[in-house]
């Protein structure tokens, strides 16, 4: 009497329900109803990844229900686990993504800044100068022997000094433009003379020519080229001084003013 019901109590085990790898949807919705709710949910996923042929790395092989739970639940916890890890890699790479931006942000914002500044500074100073772009050319460069090592560009500024006190020093970049307005190339100059007050004096900035350098290459290509001339930086005798430093000053100290 004891065995049948040992036997009985085994053959109404659902989860002891010994199962292939061909079960039918049908099959499968059976032996699901006979299993707890969510029990039987975890079976019938377990079903269908398996008929689609889906497994993981690991994965045991199934004999019995118990088997098939035990196996989607490990397969939903890795799953869950996988997508919470791309769930916090997508969440670093759009803070990374952000950061970068900002940064491209505050970088383009520096950038507009710098050249308005420049542009207030070069206005600045042409109320103290007037400026003119006389020539340029391009000539052999000698050496003590008198023989040619290379080239070199020369271009000339003419500068008048409007002011009373003499300059003794003015600095900025010139930028060189095709005809059809395309930059050739921005090159930094200073120049240590003095201009007396009221006076003009031409002054000569010397560039080695670089067959190396790519805009000297399209600069002498160049059928005809703009020289424009921007200052920095002009130096008065008497201490007085016209720079970016001085402008952005005086321009900060009139918005404070003004609130």
């Amino acid at each position: 009497m004891l065995c049948a019901t040992i036997l009985l109590s085994a053959c109404g085990d659902p989860y002891a329900k010994k199962i292939n790898n061909k079960l039918t949807p049908s099959e499968a919705e059976k032996i699901a109803k006979s299993l707890p709710n969510s029990d039987g949910d975890l079976f019938l996923r377990w079903s269908q990844r398996n008929s689609l042929g889906e497994r993981f790395g690991g994965e045991g092989t199934v004999y019995t229900v118990r088997d098939a739970i035990n196996t989607q639940t490990v397969y939903e916890s890795r799953k869950a686990e996988e997508y919470e890890k791309e769930k916090e890699f997508k969440k670093k790479q759009e803070s990374a993504r952000e950061k970068e931006l900002l940064a491209l942000k505050e970088k383009s914002s520096q950038i507009e800044k710098v050249r308005h500044l420049r542009q207030l500074t070069d206005a600045e100073i042409n109320k103290a100068i007037d400026k003119r772009a006389v020539n340029y050319r391009i000539e052999p460069q000698l050496d003590r022997f008198n023989r040619e090592i290379g080239w070199q560009w020369v271009f000339n500024i003419e500068i008048k000094n409007k002011t009373e006190a003499p300059i003794i020093g003015l600095a900025g970049y010139i930028t060189i433009k095709d005809v059809f307005g395309e930059n050739l190339g921005t090159y930094p100059f200073s120049f240590e003379s003095e201009i007396n007050g009221g006076q003009s004096k031409i002054l000569s900035l010397y560039m080695q020519d670089n067959p190396q350098n790519q805009n000297l290459r399209r600069l002498k290509s160049a059928t005809k080229i703009f020289p424009e001339w921007f200052l920095e930086s002009l130096a008065f005798s008497n201490g007085w001084r016209i720079d970016l430093e001085s402008v952005e000053k005086s321009t900060r100290s009139s918005t404070e003013k003004s609130t």
